[in-house]
């Protein structure tokens, strides 16, 4: 009976320490934002779980108004996360300091980020410090993965 109690804990405990579990003084610095949660084996291979993002949601979501993606050239996200499907000329680009890139064949679009798309979402001064060979955010949040809606 111990034998089988232990093996169940060893279990249980080696599942629990697979899942980066939020610690509150994550949970308060994203806010709003949220924390990334993600089962470390899970990540791809070629993923540094060191440099997985803490916050899930795009910091920069509130700021890519409608004027201010019309001045860069950009899709449009809302604070929701809501993304109008872009069908512009422009493959990728900077807006509001984040790099996105078209992904997909009808107007679907994404925000990038380092680390194959689990780390950090990458920045940008121009459209040149961003190009078609960055990798979409990965993650369960609204500024994540490949999608766009009209």
């Amino acid at each position: 009976m111990q034998l089988s109690q232990l093996a169940f804990l060893v279990i249980l405990h080696t599942a629990m320490a697979q899942v980066n579990v939020p610690s509150a003084a994550d949970i308060a610095e994203c806010g709003e934002l949220g924390v990334l949660t993600y089962n470390l084996t899970d990540l791809p291979e070629g993923v540094d779980p060191k440099s997985v993002r803490k916050c899930a949601g795009h910091p920069g979501l509130p700021q890519i108004t409608p004027e201010i993606a019309a001045r860069d050239g950009a899709p449009v996200s809302t604070i929701l996360g809501k993304r109008s499907c872009w069908y512009g000329t422009n493959p990728y680009g900077c807006s509001s300091g984040f790099c996105w890139k078209s992904c997909g064949s009808d107007g679907e679009w994404c925000f990038t980020a380092q680390n194959d798309g689990w780390g950090a979402y990458n920045t940008c001064n121009t459209n040149f410090d961003c190009n078609e060979d960055m990798t979409c955010a990965q993650g369960d949040c609204a500024g994540c993965g490949c999608s766009c809606h009209d």
